[in-house]
């Protein structure tokens, strides 16, 4: 009858690979500090996610791989993890991230402190002790001055530690640096 059959055309589809996001920069740190984390995309550019860092999540959008931004974690708890990770991730061909496991933890340690106790008054040739009390995690160190010299407590690996002293005038004792296992205190 005159028609003509023809095949159909050719379908041509593109399989694109499902994006993925590499979260970087796990750190310990001290109270005040902060850290630099990075995200490591595959897929299409731009990406579409959402990241946490335990406390609030966060919508971005970016065309860098790596994104990287700078932490400042906070914490009431210490030693409390902030764990910053993408939760969700869309590429630019609208492709799902489905296997997002990376993350990154940051450790807050808290600053350590110490303090003098003991006040006492003495004769001329008695001694004394002073007892230095410390919050951190062990072991400590310290140094000290008495008006004229400075002393070092190293190494101390309890929460106190008591130095006789026999000062041949009054004297006031005073610190003057403390550190822990993981940070440097401010006196």
């Amino acid at each position: 009858n005159g028609t003509t059959c023809s095949s159909p055309a050719n379908i041509t589809y593109t399989v694109n690979s499902l994006p993925t996001a590499s979260v970087s920069g796990t750190a310990e740190i001290c109270t005040g500090e902060t850290t630099p984390i990075s995200i490591a995309f595959t897929g299409a550019s731009p990406w579409n996610f959402d990241f946490t860092d335990a406390l609030d999540t966060t919508s971005r959008t970016t065309a860098a791989t790596p994104y990287s931004f700078t932490a400042s974690p906070t914490t009431t708890i210490p030693s409390t993890d902030s764990i910053y990770e993408v939760v969700t991730l869309t590429d630019n061909n609208g492709c799902v991230g489905t296997a997002i496991t990376t993350k990154a933890t940051v450790t807050v340690h808290e600053l350590p402190t110490a303090i003098i106790e003991d006040t006492a008054t003495i004769c001329f040739g008695d001694n004394t002790d002073l007892t230095f009390t410390f919050t951190g995690t062990q072991p400590f160190n310290a140094t000290y001055e008495d008006d004229t010299e400075d002393f070092a407590l190293s190494n101390i690996t309890s929460g106190s530690t008591t130095v006789n002293v026999t000062p041949d005038l009054t004297n006031e004792y005073s610190l003057l640096t403390i550190s822990d296992a993981n940070c440097t205190g401010t006196i």
